[in-house]
């Protein structure tokens, strides 16, 4: 899907991938117009970052629908510039963000705590802000949490840099289920043991 995306190739050398960020309707002005900054997060099962995901799937979790249009409050100023016509609003939306990420050298974990490769402590301070240097002294760019430790079901990209994420695309969606959780049609009442 990415390679439809078009605007500048990804740049292999500095590791550049596409990669999904879920958001609640309240802060998605303010990283429209100020960027999404590591800095400012909450610190999660990976440390102080901003996480990314290649599934929306995963990103979904991270998101809160936004219901309905609304004036003024925490998300009139990004209504009035997302929805300018009133009425235009559909109702039960939820907001992704497809940003190319320069992950660069990347350290791996399943635990959050060590590396993959050596079993070295993967962060370098106590607020886990900071990646611990690998074996040859370079510090890496990023975290990727793989899959069969913590993670369960997708992988995971933190950056701890504001210089290393740019929002290409905002993505608006609404979730529709067509199937229960027994594989029946939503549409079809049934009851199955």
């Amino acid at each position: 899907a990415t390679s439809r995306l078009g605007g500048d190739p990804l740049d292999r050398r500095a590791n550049e991938a596409f990669l999904l960020h879920g958001t609640k309707p309240e802060h998605l002005h303010g990283i429209l117009f100020e960027g999404l900054d590591p800095r400012v997060a909450k610190a999660g099962l990976f440390g102080r970052g901003t996480y990314f995901a290649e599934s929306a799937g995963k990103i979904d979790q991270y998101t809160t629908e936004d219901a309905k249009y609304q004036k003024e409050g925490p998300v009139g100023e990004l209504h009035k510039k997302l929805y300018p016509v009133f009425g235009s609003h559909p109702g039960g939306v939820r907001y992704a963000l497809v940003c190319r990420v320069a992950l660069g050298r990347s350290a791996h974990t399943k635990d959050g705590k060590t590396r993959l490769d050596d079993g070295a402590d993967l962060f370098a301070d106590g607020e886990r802000s900071k990646l611990a240097p690998l074996a040859d002294g370079s510090v890496p760019s990023s975290l990727v949490a793989e899959v069969g430790g913590k993670v369960k079901r997708f992988r995971e990209f933190v950056t701890f840099s504001p210089d290393q994420i740019l929002v290409e695309y905002l993505v608006a969606y609404q979730r529709k289920r067509n199937l229960c959780d027994c594989g029946v049609a939503v549409e079809k009442r049934t009851v199955t043991n």
